[in-house]
C-alpha cells in the first residue's frame, strides 16, 4: 500500500508541475529543465501553492466558525461522498481537510496562470502571444534557450531582418516569425534570398520578395489583407551555419569598402587563344 507521505509528495509535485507548465513566467525555463531540476521546481511551486491553499482554507474555516456554520457546503458534500463510496472506512477530519486543501491548490495552479496572463495583456496592451515571447526573452541569452534565440530579440529591438546562411550556401533574409521553445525549425517571412559565392563567400542577392508582397497586397482579391503565412520558409536549425542582422540601408556604404569581385576565368581560355594565334601565324608564313 502506498504510504500517505509518498502520496502527499506526489500530489504536491503534480500541483507544482501544472502551475510551472501553464504560467508564462515559469514555462520557458521550466520546459528546458530536466531530471531533478524539474522535480525540484515542481516540488517548490507545489509547496508554495499548498501553503497558499492552507491559508485560504484557514480563512474559510474562520469565516464558517464566525457565522456558526461548522461544516460548510464543501465539507458536508465531501463527507457524503466518502460515506457513500467507502461505507466501511473511516476518514478523520484532518484527512478531509487535507483533501480540500489539495483540491484548492489544484484549482489555484490551474487558473492563476490564466489570471496572470490576463493581467499582463491588460497592463501591456499586447496580445497573449507577445507576452509569452517577452517572457521567453529572459532566457534568450542564456544556455537555457535554443540556438539563435538571442538574435530573434535583437531583430525585434532594432526592427531589422535576419540573414540566415544555410549549410548549402543559400541565404534567406527576413523576419523570424515563429519558433517553439524546443526549437528545431524557424519560420521566416522572406524579404530577399540568394547565396554566398564559393570563392569569396560574397552575398549575392537573387530574389527580392517585397515587390511580390506589394503586388499581391494591391490585388483586388486581397483587399482585406494578405496572409503571408502561406509564404513562410521553414529553416531547420541544424542547417543554419550562422545568422546576423541585415540592414538594407547600409548595403551601399559597405559596398564602397568591399574588395572588387573576382571574375571567373576559363583556365582553358588563354592556352586556346595562344594555339589559334600560333596556327594563324604558321598559315600566314606558308602563304
Amino acid at each position: 500500500m502506498v504510504k500517505p507521505t509518498i502520496l502527499l509528495v506526489l500530489v504536491v509535485t503534480i500541483i507544482g508541475y501544472i502551475f510551472c507548465i501553464r504560467c508564462h513566467l515559469t514555462n520557458p525555463k521550466f520546459c528546458k529543465s530536466d531530471g531533478y531540476h524539474t522535480f525540484l521546481n515542481s516540488a517548490v511551486w507545489g509547496a508554495i501553492w499548498m501553503l497558499i491553499a492552507t491559508l485560504t482554507f484557514w480563512s474559510y474555516l474562520s469565516f464558517l466558525k464566525y457565522v456558526g456554520w461548522s461544516d460548510g457546503i464543501v465539507l458536508g458534500w465531501l463527507k457524503s461522498i466518502v460515506q457513500t463510496v467507502f461505507p466501511s472506512s473511516t476518514f478523520s477530519l484532518n484527512n478531509l481537510h487535507l483533501v480540500q486543501i489539495s483540491i484548492l491548490a489544484f484549482l489555484f495552479a490551474f487558473f492563476i496562470p490564466n489570471v496572470l496572463m490576463s493581467l499582463a495583456t491588460w497592463l501591456t496592451g499586447k496580445s497573449k502571444r507577445f507576452v509569452q515571447a517577452m517572457a521567453f526573452k529572459k532566457i534568450a541569452h542564456s544556455d537555457d534557450s535554443p540556438e539563435f534565440t538571442s538574435i530573434y530579440y535583437q531583430s525585434w529591438d532594432f526592427g531589422l531582418p535576419i540573414a540566415f546562411t544555410m549549410s548549402n550556401g543559400k541565404v534567406y533574409i527576413g523576419y523570424a516569425f515563429e519558433g517553439g521553445q524546443h526549437l528545431n525549425d524557424i519560420l521566416v517571412v522572406p524579404l530577399r534570398s540568394g547565396y554566398r559565392s564559393e570563392e569569396e563567400k560574397r552575398l549575392e542577392i537573387v530574389t527580392n520578395y517585397e515587390p511580390v508582397w506589394e503586388e499581391l497586397e494591391s490585388n483586388e482579391e486581397n483587399q482585406n489583407g494578405m496572409d503571408l503565412s502561406k509564404f513562410y520558409i521553414c529553416l531547420p536549425v541544424r542547417e543554419i551555419m550562422h545568422a546576423n542582422l541585415h540592414d538594407f540601408g547600409y548595403r551601399e556604404v559597405f559596398s564602397k569598402y568591399e574588395k572588387e569581385k573576382v571574375e571567373k576565368t576559363n583556365k582553358y581560355k588563354e592556352p586556346l587563344l595562344t594555339v589559334i594565334a600560333d596556327a594563324l601565324r604558321n598559315v600566314a608564313k606558308r602563304g
